[in-house]
């Protein structure tokens, strides 16, 4: 019962118990640890951790969610940025509007993952991408200030996606990501009233076939 295990201080024990694992950098460890934490940390904290009146004192869940940033922006290997990048929109959708305290890290390690390819199906991406929905979902109200380097970010990487401006690969992993790009668009131009705007003349005068098919379905999603 997680009322009983606040009264009886064993979350807390727990956590003890396990935080050291967050530095360690093993795939299967990584895999296991932050669902545990996800499922702890919202008890240990209690439902009125989060709220309004407390706005500026940093709990457990700030801890490792930044602990977590850190590793996957200073990581190097794959198939680790993988595993880390996996949890993100996850602690993303517990801190709530409350994930602007990490937004400068949490772009940062994103920007990171669609930068870069992982060439092993491109998870790190997609799961990067998956976490920019839902933070653009989540921290809203802080969106318009770093539009411009989400959108710098995202057209590169369907530059990359798409290297022939004639045409769209066909690759299913290419596909997923192309769809995730589109959402990205979509809720950016639902918080910042100009992008859409924005959007329409890049349309006009694009003459490359991904950026195209991309524009086009967030349009008419907006329609």
């Amino acid at each position: 019962d997680p009322t009983e295990l606040r009264w009886y201080g064993r979350a807390e024990v727990m956590y003890q118990a396990i935080k050291n694992f967050l530095y360690i950098r093993e795939v299967d460890i990584i895999t296991t640890l932050h669902p545990c934490l996800a499922l702890l940390l919202p008890i240990l904290e209690g439902p009125q951790a989060r709220t309004i009146q407390t706005p500026l004192k940093r709990t457990k869940m700030d801890e490792v969610f930044a602990i977590l940033l850190n590793s996957l922006y200073l990581e190097s290997k794959i198939e680790i940025r993988k595993a880390y990048s996996f949890h993100i929109r996850r602690y993303i959708e517990l801190l709530n509007i409350f994930v602007v305290r990490h937004m400068k890290l949490l772009l940062d390690a994103l920007f990171s993952c669609l930068e870069l390819p992982d060439y092993s199906g491109e998870e790190t991406r997609l799961n990067a991408l998956t976490a920019l929905t839902a933070l653009i979902s989540y921290a809203w109200p802080r969106i318009p200030l770093h539009k411009s380097k989400i959108n710098r970010v995202l057209l590169k990487l369907v530059s990359d996606l798409c290297p022939s401006n004639t045409e769209v690969p066909d690759k299913a992993e290419i596909r997923v990501q192309l769809i995730q790009v589109v959402q990205c668009f979509v809720l950016l131009a639902r918080c910042c009233h100009d992008q859409k705007g924005i959007y329409v003349q890049l349309l006009n005068g694009c003459d490359h076939s991904g950026l195209a098919d991309c524009l086009q379905h967030t349009l008419k999603q907006l329609e």
